[in-house]
């Protein structure tokens, strides 16, 4: 019997931490351009691709990698994440990250290695110096410049033999409207004592159908000779407004011989684009009013439309900061804004089609959106308060039949006992007392009550026809 109480007591508690656990709420998951979502009961964070800080949450920031590329998704160029505005390591996507850990996205404030480069991570999250060790004709180890030239010694001199490519000129920051081409020339220099073969020259931070090169290799390249390539950036209309950090990569078949610089490029919308965003925020406006009606008639209906309220209100929030990018000019983030309506518009709309769609039986239930097509939701209950309440009553219950004084089972099924018959009782003593008592409450009978008993007595010891014969008798005397 102990070990039934221990077992219910423990069952008690386990389905009371069920329901200490986080029941209400939404958490809206999305491939969209996230790296991670970390949800609990009193807090969420996530980290997203960003461009600018005003992509963030409030509360957060846009770190930068160091090479100005995040991400690619969705033809987007992505520069950095979204992290906390406390956070003071710097990240990068990892993909070059030399002689520390590729996998690792987070560095501490320190100098480390990317290829032949070295870059430093400053307080704050942010990147910052870039020391070339092929210009020095070392390598790079442990965010450090290793290694001597390579010399050639003769009896009579000494000579040093390098090979160092340098990038001479290059774009400087520049804007571009969708639509529009532009073309710009990259000089290469050969600025060390070797000639350099299959020189290679190569562009990221932009897609790579936004642009081309005339000519991306150059079999070889004499020492003090240079080349040129001309490269040309023809935008499409679609192209996403924003900025860009262009990167230019030149390297050689000699391993330190490489070389990097990089330009921002500044992508505008054209009029057409400013029209479209004009015009989808203007509808949004309207959809706003559709989706404020539609939740008002769940209301009257009994649903429990807070959650949805709640998501309706973040929309509005954003449909006010893209009134704000618009005036602004700042088309970029308007565009970014106006994606996250639409994801949060199509969210909503589903929620308000499966309340609609429910039973009856969900007529008071509560229209958070879990796409379920009309499965029955439990309404908004205190299920904390409800599942402590259940628990300290089963407590209370067990205890009290623990320590309850035991009365005595006369007959049935006890736990301890087990099943105990009915006993047989002896009612002779309840007969006899009764009969004592008539017999000493009899009255001596009187003569008339006597004559009475005599002829009730005499009637009963009469056969019909003697009755009969006495009927007749009656009657005859009456008249």
């Amino acid at each position: 019997m102990k070990n039934f109480l221990i077992i219910l007591i423990f069952f008690t508690f386990f389905i009371a931490s069920l329901t200490f656990a986080e029941v209400t709420g939404n958490i809206t998951l999305s491939t969209s351009n996230t790296t991670g979502v970390v949800t609990g009961l009193y807090g969420s964070s996530y980290i997203s691709y960003c461009t600018v800080n005003t992509t963030c949450a409030p509360s957060d920031k846009c770190i930068y990698d160091w090479d100005g590329t995040s991400a690619t998704y969705q033809s987007t160029v992505y520069s950095g994440w979204c992290v906390s505005s406390s956070a003071t390591q710097c990240m990068t996507n990892g993909t070059t990250a030399g002689d520390t850990s590729g996998s690792d996205r987070w560095f501490a404030s320190a100098a480390y290695c990317f290829g032949s480069k070295i870059r430093t991570c400053a307080s704050g999250g942010t990147w910052s110096g870039t020391t070339d060790c092929t210009t020095t004709n070392q390598t790079c180890s442990s965010g450090v410049c290793t290694g001597t030239t390579t010399t050639t010694t003769t009896s009579t001199s000494t000579s040093s033999n390098t090979s160092i490519v340098s990038i001479a000129s290059y774009p400087s920051d520049f804007n571009m409207t969708q639509g529009e081409s532009a073309t710009k020339k990259i000089k290469v220099i050969n600025t060390g004592t070797l000639a350099l073969s299959n020189a290679q020259i190569s562009l990221s931070g932009i897609p790579s159908t936004y642009y081309t090169f005339d000519i991306t290799t150059y079999s070889t390249i004499g020492q003090g000779l240079s080349k040129n390539f001309t490269l040309t950036i023809a935008l499409p209309q679609t192209a996403v407004v924003g900025n860009y950090t262009v990167v230019i990569t030149v390297v050689t078949s000699a391993a330190s011989a490489r070389d990097t610089k990089t330009f921002k490029l500044k992508i505008l919308p054209s009029n057409k684009t400013i029209s479209t965003l004009n015009s989808t925020y203007n509808t949004y406006l309207s959809v706003v009013n559709e989706l404020e009606q539609n939740i008002t008639n769940l209301e009257a209906k009994g649903i429990s439309v807070s959650a949805l309220r709640t998501s309706l209100s973040d929309i509005r929030a954003k449909l006010n900061q893209t009134n704000s990018s618009l005036s602004a000019k700042d088309y970029y983030t308007a565009q970014v804004l106006l994606n996250q309506i639409d994801s949060m518009v199509s969210d909503i709309r589903t929620r308000i089609a499966n309340a609609v769609a429910a039973p009856l039986g969900n007529a008071t239930g509560n229209a958070t959106g879990n796409a379920t097509g009309g499965v029955f939701t439990f309404p908004d209950l205190p299920w904390l308060y409800i599942g402590i309440g259940i628990a300290v009553a089963a407590i209370v219950a067990v205890l009290l039949y623990l320590f309850w004084p035991e009365r005595e089972h006369v007959f049935g099924y006890h736990p301890k006992h087990g099943w105990i018959p009915k006993k047989k009782e002896n009612t002779a003593p309840k007969i006899q007392v009764p009969l004592k008592r008539k017999e000493v409450q009899w009255k001596p009978v009187s003569k008339k009550d006597e004559k009475k008993m005599a002829i009730i007595v005499d009637n009963l010891t009469k056969t019909k026809e003697e009755k009969k014969l006495d009927s007749i008798i009656n009657r005859l005397r009456r008249r």
